[in-house]
């Protein structure tokens, strides 16, 4: 625990400040893009999921959410569909983050041009803020940041991100990396962060369906 949060102090400090802002009213949330949902048919296009049908999976809270503890709440139900993971904000300044599990960290490492999906949802869009929606962070010194087009909604909002070069940027310079960069980047990934407070008040926000799928979107 006291490594992920030394890890997570470093990457503030490294230019990507934690500080929150509010950025805009609720009613001016883009949406261009978004698809809210209950449940999806899966295809044969699934490489590997975290679904929470039955517990955590080993992933954790980053940041500012569940107080000392880096372990998400689980639900049984209420998912998308099922069971789902969710965190409550500590509200002490910082932003927090689902982080994903070894196992699933294990799976992106030769996923280069295949597309990561997820399901989010918060509990209020209210006083929305800015901030890094994906974060990876490689042990080959090169971090990299997507940030999506629209925030979740108070249900299940779908998110495809595709994992290839022109859609992250470096976190050191703000500029995409290079194909060679991101397959680099991916096989040498420790952490990968899904924003999961989007305002700065109280929130409580879930994730579900994890999912890296063949197709780009």
């Amino acid at each position: 625990m006291k490594k992920n949060i030394l890890l997570f102090m470093a990457f503030c400090v490294a230019g990507l400040s934690c500080t929150k802002e509010v950025i805009q009213p609720p009613q001016t949330i883009p949406s261009a893009g978004k698809t809210t949902f209950t449940e999806e048919v899966e295809d044969d296009s699934v490489l590997y999921k975290n679904g929470f049908n039955s517990d955590d999976q080993d992933w954790t809270i980053q940041g500012d959410a569940q107080g000392p503890s880096t372990t998400p709440n689980y639900n049984t139900a209420g998912g998308s569909p099922g069971g789902y993971i969710s965190a409550v904000d500590d509200v002490s300044g910082d932003y927090w983050y689902f982080g994903a599990s070894p196992q699933f960290l294990n799976n992106m490492k030769d996923k280069y041009n295949k597309t990561l999906k997820f399901k989010l949802k918060q509990s209020s869009t209210t006083s929305q803020t800015s901030k890094q929606d994906l974060i990876i962070i490689s042990g080959n010194g090169m971090d990299i940041i997507y940030n999506a087009p629209y925030h979740p909604e108070v249900t299940w909002t779908k998110y495809k991100v595709p994992l290839k070069a022109p859609d992250w940027i470096k976190a050191s310079t703000g500029t995409a990396p290079s194909r060679t960069e991101m397959k680099a980047v991916l096989k040498n990934i420790t952490k990968l962060w899904i924003r999961g407070e989007y305002r700065s008040g109280a929130d409580i926000g879930g994730l579900d369906n994890v999912v890296i799928v063949e197709k780009l979107p």
